[in-house]
């Protein structure tokens, strides 16, 4: 849509997206009740507005993990504690084989980005985690989710909008593994890497074939 809007023809462009190559990750054996965040802290990913939410619902016996690093880290350990917001975790960067436990307790993911945010591998990553997300309507975050299905979509990037949400989230959490298997069905048919190489084989077939019908005969 972004495309478009600069003046690119629609039947000009192709949409390939992302894959994710990683097994599934084993069933956890204990509750996953909490919540995470997993991402840069930065303004624009609109990690504040998270924290601002859980401030607003402070639902009991569940810890928000707020899982990496950035610019917007000091602000937020600030914030964290002047509000007393005990169950919110600052965990710093994880690489990625270390996860293991903070994912094991997490049974929802939020990506509330301000920006137009792009594909998002987030999403795929917390599938591979039988995890939904709740997600913004900005940028290609909402072409991934089927609301309700395997994850949200909050109205609108706000704090209210978010708290609104996780609400509706946290009410239904016996359904959270269903919409986490869900996700993982569509990380086998439409994001893994035989998925993403049918796409592209078609895409390299339209363009040879456009190739040879726009290359003049020689004589």
């Amino acid at each position: 849509e972004l495309l478009i809007q600069t003046g690119i023809p629609e039947d000009k462009i192709r949409v390939i997206p992302h894959f994710i190559r990683q097994n599934p990750a084993p069933a956890a054996d204990q509750p996953r009740r909490d919540v995470l965040y997993a991402g840069r802290l930065t303004q624009e990913k609109g990690v504040l507005q998270l924290v601002q939410a859980w401030e607003l619902l402070s639902p009991p016996g569940r810890i928000l993990y707020l899982m990496g690093d950035g610019p917007l880290r000091g602000e937020l350990k600030r914030y964290i504690s002047s509000r007393h917001l005990e169950s919110i975790r600052l965990t710093g960067f994880i690489p990625h084989e270390e996860q293991g436990a903070v994912r094991a307790a997490c049974g929802l993911s939020v990506a509330p980005s301000l920006w137009e945010e792009t594909f998002g591998m987030v999403v795929l990553e917390s599938w591979l985690h039988g995890t939904p997300v709740i997600v913004t309507p900005n940028g290609g975050l909402p072409e991934l989710i089927t609301h309700g299905r395997n994850g949200w979509i909050a109205q609108e990037p706000s704090a209210e909008s978010l708290a609104e949400t996780l609400h509706t989230a946290l009410k239904q959490e016996e359904r959270w593994p269903a919409m986490g298997a869900h996700g993982q069905q569509l990380l086998s048919s439409t994001y893994s890497p035989a998925a993403w190489l049918r796409s592209m084989e078609a895409l390299l077939g339209e363009l040879r074939v456009f190739h040879s019908s726009s290359t003049p005969p020689t004589s």
